[in-house]
Formats: structure tokens, sequence, C-alpha cells
């Protein structure tokens, strides 16, 4: 190659080497990097919040805006608090305690809901020798359940009471989910209220039998739990909600139309292992509330005396 051949091919590529450096450059000024809005979610860990870590792990809502970072909330309890304090933003759990908070006059409103209940996510359950066969013969028994003030207690209430019992006649035991095995086996207590991976686990053992579905009858089709705000945040930062609102109901469809994202996706943030996250009953994932059904629920409260008063749970939707 002579000397004007190489200075020609050298001055070529010098100009396109500096076409695509100011090509790069008028890209990057054109669709600058999007800013993100960082917000805090209390969680509980389980597998109804599974739609909120595969938006996380699938980058939604860094689509929408929004980098979330997860705080624990065991409890409904913990959860209000958090929201009241600011020291999170929304906060995952079932609609029992909100409702509670909310006849107390904290101002709370639904971000978005997270799951209804299903005839298959929960059971009560005996030991396979036990004699009892109906939920009429718990009658002088003890039910073990995870609190005497929650979402699944009162449903085992609502079905003692279809059966005929009263309050008095089935002593509830507080026993912690993980403990329920040993509590059921044991004969410390004659039935117990469990749920999923529990309810997987206990029944691999062959040790136990179906009594009955306490989310059935008066309980059947409820919501069972949602991501919550405060209405002054609510009022403050309609943007956020409405991102945080959409990357939620895109991660929910994406879990109800192929449920082993959501089975992949439990392991990682949970103790769940990845063999009995592919069996266990999922949630009923869902991204709305129905109104009538969330006003029945805290009207099924009042009878059951958790409310003092009528809630008017339409106070807590958000538009």
């Amino acid at each position: 190659m002579n000397t004007r051949s190489w200075r020609g091919l050298s001055g070529l590529l010098l100009a396109v080497a500096a076409a695509m450096g100011l090509g790069a450059q008028a890209v990057a000024q054109a669709a600058p990097e999007k800013a993100v809005t960082p917000v805090t979610v209390g969680v509980l860990n389980v597998s109804d919040s599974a739609p909120l870590y595969l938006a996380i792990q699938r980058g939604i809502f860094k689509q929408h805006g929004l980098e979330v970072s997860t705080t624990p909330a065991p409890s409904g309890a913990q959860a209000v608090s958090g929201l009241v304090s600011g020291g999170m933003q929304f906060a995952f759990g079932s609609y029992v305690p909100f409702i509670i908070a909310a006849e107390r006059g904290i101002g709370l409103k639904i971000a978005v809901s997270a799951d209804n209940v299903n005839d298959s996510f929960s059971r009560v359950v005996v030991l396979k020798s036990s004699d009892i066969h109906s939920v009429a013969d718990l009658k002088g028994k003890k039910v073990a359940v995870s609190a005497l003030v929650n979402f699944g207690t009162l449903a085992v209430q609502v079905a003692l009471k279809s059966a005929g019992l009263s309050a008095d006649d089935v002593k509830l035991v507080t026993v912690p989910f993980p403990n329920m095995a040993v509590a059921l086996t044991t004969g410390q207590v004659d039935a117990a209220w469990l749920v999923e991976p529990f309810l997987t686990d206990l029944n691999d053992t062959g040790k136990i039998r179906d009594l009955f579905n306490p989310f059935s009858g008066d309980m059947a089709n409820i919501p069972a739990a949602g991501y919550l705000m405060t209405d002054r945040y609510a009022e403050a930062h309609p943007e956020i909600v409405k991102a945080f609102r959409a990357a939620m109901t895109e991660a929910t469809e994406m879990a109800v139309k192929d449920p082993s994202l959501i089975r992949k996706v439990i392991p990682t943030y949970t103790k769940i292992p990845a063999a009995v996250a592919e069996r266990i009953a999922l949630p009923a994932y869902a991204s709305t509330v129905n109104p009538a059904q969330l006003q029945h629920l805290a009207d099924v409260m009042r009878s059951y005396g958790l409310l003092k008063q009528k809630v008017d749970t339409s106070k807590l939707l958000y538009p």
C-alpha cells in the first residue's frame, strides 16, 4: 500500500471513529438515564409477596422510575407504625390489622392488592389417627393458630360458628407456624391451621389429613392482603403511587400468567427450598381488590368483635 493510500485509509478510519463518538454522545444527550425515586416497602417474607420480589429482580420497578428496597414488617402493628413514621412508604400485610388501624383513626389507603384467599393455600388439619372428622368434632379441643387476632383465626372462628360451636367450645392456642407440626404431632393441640410451605412439609410426613378449608362459606373469595400507604403520602406523591401500582400490576399479571416465575423467585428471599417451592400451593395473586368483598370482610370482623363500630372500607380505596 503506498503512502497516499495509507493516509486516505487512516483519514477514513478517523472520520468513522469521530462520527461514532459524536453519535454516541448525541444519543446520550438525547436519552439521558432516567432518574429513579427510592422507596421502602415493609414486607413479610412469605409467598404472598413474591410478585414484589419479581418486580425488583426483573427491573420492573426501575422501568417505572422507582428504586425499591425492602424492610421487615412481620406484624400489622409494625407495618402501620412504619407507614405513619415515614420509615416505609408502602407496607404489605393482611387487610385485618389495616382495617383495625383505620377504625382507630389512622388514615390508610390501599396502593395495590396482593392476593385473595383460595381453597388450597391453607387448611385446618388433624393427625390421621385423630377421632376428629368434622368441624363439630372440635368441641372441647385445642386448635393451633398463629395469633389470636389475625386473618386466619377469624376464618377459623367463622367456620366454628357455622358448625354450631361457640367461642367457649374450642380453645384457640397461639403457636408460631414453624412449631405447629411439633405441637400437633406431640398432642399439645388437636388441630392446627397451617399455611404454605408448612402445609406441604407436614403433608409430606404422611401423618396428617385435611379437616376443612377455613376460607369457604362466609369467608370465600375474601381479599387477603395488599400494600398500604398513608393517605397523607398518597396525597403528596400521586405519581410515585401510580408508578408503584403500575409496576406491581405488571408483576402480578406475570405471576398469574406464568406461576413458574414465582416458584423460582420464592427461594431467593425466603427459607423455602427450591424443591418445595415447586410443589406448594400458591396464593391467588390479584392486583385489584373487590370493594364489596373488602366491606364484607370488615363486617365479618365487626360481628366477631374485632371492630367496635362499622368501618366504611371504601375510604381505604385509592382512585
